[in-house]
């Protein structure tokens, strides 16, 4: 349906990377209606290299400078201790300015739980911080610089939400990704 009327080229690619990557993974009804809002109020015309974000997340820690087998089983026994995480939406959206890809159109995440576990891990493990102050948030679309004040104005269902999650998943620089539970199974 409308997923197919976008091409391929306006999302940002999954594939190999320099760094490896841990993303809080949002529950399936709320990342599916940011997913169809992004599609359906982001126009072409206004994306910038990076195109849409179609896998919304949020960045636990980018930067592993390891992804070796052993550091994704650290990892994994950090975070089903980590239990059930609770977060909520800010009321509106924002930008971060100035990104290669465009200028970066998001919603922040306030969760504690998750600035804690940034600098959980920030400080366990290898890894190179491009950001000093960790800002939880979705990216939904990458926008042109000229256009991203006016995305600022489109209304936003899902601001100021509240919801819980219960994944993150692991993105290695080498493209493979797991997704790792956030509580010991039942």
């Amino acid at each position: 349906p409308l997923r197919k009327r976008f091409p391929g080229y306006l999302v940002k690619s999954t594939g190999p990377h320099k760094l490896g990557c841990l993303m809080f993974v949002l529950p399936d009804p709320l990342r599916k209606e940011i997913v169809d809002w992004v599609l359906e109020n982001i126009p072409d015309s206004h994306l910038g290299v990076g195109g849409r974000e179609l896998q919304p997340h949020v960045t636990i820690c980018y930067g592993f400078t390891e992804s070796t087998p052993e550091t994704v089983d650290v990892l994994r026994s950090l975070l089903v201790r980590e239990g059930p995480i609770y977060f909520g939406l800010d009321n509106t959206l924002s930008l971060f300015r100035g990104n290669d890809d465009g200028d970066v159109l998001k919603i922040n995440v306030i969760c504690p739980q998750l600035e804690d576990l940034h600098y959980n891990i920030v400080n366990s493990f290898p890894v190179e911080v491009k950001y000093p102050q960790y800002i939880p948030h979705l990216t939904l679309a990458y926008v042109r610089p000229e256009v991203a004040e006016m995305c600022l104005t489109y209304p936003c269902p899902f601001a100021g939400r509240e919801d819980v999650g219960v994944a993150a998943e692991w993105s290695g620089a080498d493209g493979t990704r797991e997704a790792n539970p956030l509580a010991f199974p039942e």
